[in-house]
This record gives C-alpha cells, sequence and structure tokens, in this order.
C-alpha cells in the first residue's frame, strides 16, 4: 500500500510540476536537516514565500508545484511535501522571544 501511494504520488507530481527554469537565482529550503535548493526566478521566489507554489520531494529530486496539486499529493504522501515554514523567508514573521539576533534587522538585498 505504501509503494502504491508513492507511486501515486509521484505520477501526480510529475503531471502537475512546473516547468524548471533556467535561472541563476536559487530557492534555499532544509529538507531532512541538510539545505537544498531550487532554481527559480523572482516571480517564482514570490509564489513560494507566499505558498502558491509548494516544493515536493520526488525520489532523490525537487519538483515545483501549485499549491492545488500539492495538496493533493499531500493527502496520499503527506512527507512528501517539503513545509517552507522553517526557511528564513518562510519564518521572517516568527521572531522568538529569546534570539539574541531580534534587534538586528536584516538587509533587504539578503536572499537565503
Amino acid at each position: 500500500e505504501a509503494r502504491a501511494r508513492l507511486g501515486l504520488g509521484r505520477q501526480w507530481a510529475d503531471r502537475d510540476r512546473l516547468p524548471p527554469l533556467d535561472s541563476d537565482e536559487s530557492f534555499n529550503f532544509v529538507d531532512g536537516g541538510k539545505v537544498r535548493r531550487v532554481r527559480v526566478d523572482a516571480r517564482r521566489r514570490a509564489q513560494l514565500l507566499s505558498g502558491e507554489v509548494l516544493i515536493v520531494r520526488v525520489g532523490d529530486r525537487y519538483e515545483q508545484l501549485p499549491a492545488a496539486a500539492a495538496a493533493r499529493i499531500r493527502e496520499r504522501v503527506p512527507e512528501a511535501v517539503i513545509d517552507l515554514s522553517g526557511t528564513a523567508q518562510g519564518a521572517a514573521g516568527a521572531a522568538d522571544a529569546d534570539d539574541p539576533y531580534k534587534d538586528y534587522v536584516v538587509p533587504d538585498d539578503l536572499t537565503w
């Protein structure tokens, strides 16, 4: 049953994935304790930050999917959809009270 769910998730991700971008910019995120990256442009970065586009792990690669398609995959294979709330962009509004650097402003031109 687990194999069938993974196979179905992989089929849906291959069918609904957004076309890969040929860009020098990358979007960094954490998956499994390691920093990973996908190629983005300014528009796609904004979509990832707003939640319109999500990142889905498909085997050893990462695909970018519209939120609706990723939600269907999340129902079957929840561990395949990457949680972006832990990235610097996704956690920008969540300040920790014990953070010693909370008073320091991150420059606008710094992308993570």
